[in-house]
This record gives structure tokens, sequence and C-alpha cells, in this order.
């Protein structure tokens, strides 16, 4: 069941990678119906242990990395300039989305613009700290096989 998105607000997955939000990424992978996600991995320094978020596409971006991406590529130089969206569903749950550049929508990706003015620009709206908690320690395992994924 698709559920309707409002209150959304971005910040560029550059900005999450510069401010340490994440230092890692993984290989782009999908679930058991297809959808495309990437694992931004952090490694504690105090532990040693690796945390760890997955992070869907938006859909018209999963589109898009699905037709230029297998399961098991790095896709890091691809989505560079992407924004990550902080969602509420007509539930009110939050969710997290990444959505390129050259997404289909009514919005200039927020990176597009700190690119165009030659800024960096502040993240405003999104929930910075309610995103980094959303961190687990998880066991980084191996990107399925073609066969495990049913391809």
């Amino acid at each position: 069941m698709t559920k309707t998105t409002t209150d959304l607000s971005t910040i560029s997955l550059k900005q999450l990678y510069m401010n340490g939000t994440f230092d890692s990424l993984g290989k782009l992978r999908v679930n058991q119906t297809g959808y495309p996600f990437v694992t931004l991995l952090k490694k504690n320094k105090t532990t040693g242990k690796t945390l760890a978020q997955n992070i869907y596409f938006s859909q018209e971006s999963g589109k898009t990395i699905l037709a230029n991406f297998e399961p098991g590529n790095l896709i890091g130089q691809a989505i560079a300039g992407a924004d990550v969206a902080e969602t509420k569903n007509s539930d009110g749950e939050t969710r997290y989305k990444i959505c390129l550049p050259s997404e289909k929508s009514n919005y200039e990706s927020k990176s597009s613009l700190e690119s165009a003015f030659g800024i960096r620009a502040e993240e405003e709206g999104f929930n910075l700290k309610a995103f980094q908690q959303e961190f687990s320690e998880q066991t980084v395992t191996t990107v399925p096989s073609k066969e495990e994924i049913g391809g």
C-alpha cells in the first residue's frame, strides 16, 4: 500500500558525509521485493563497532538506479549529488529516502542549489539528530548474489 508523504525536508548526502554522520557507503542492494537501498556506515571510534543504517531510494530515484546499476555495484559517484529527504507518511511515521538530482519533482534539490550558488547551505528543517539515532550496530555482510535475490 502506498502512503502519501507530507512535510518534506532535505539535506544533501554530501553534507551528511562532511559532518561525520557516515564515513562509508555499502554496495547497492535490493530487498525481497526488489526495492533498492544502500547502507550508510559509521565506525564508532569509542567501541570500534560499525554502526549502520539502511536507506532506501525514493520511487523515481530507485527506478533510475536500477535502470543503470545492478545489486552489488558501488554507486557512490552516481549518488554524490543526491539529497536525503526526511518525510512523514500519512500515519505520521518518519521515513528517509535518497532522492537523485535528476528525479522528476516539484523542487530543485538542495545539493543542486548549493552547487549552483557555490555555497554550503544549512540543513533547514531536517532533523539531523533523529536521523543519526537511526544508526544501529549491525553485522556488515556481503551483498547477496543474483541467485539469492532471484535475479
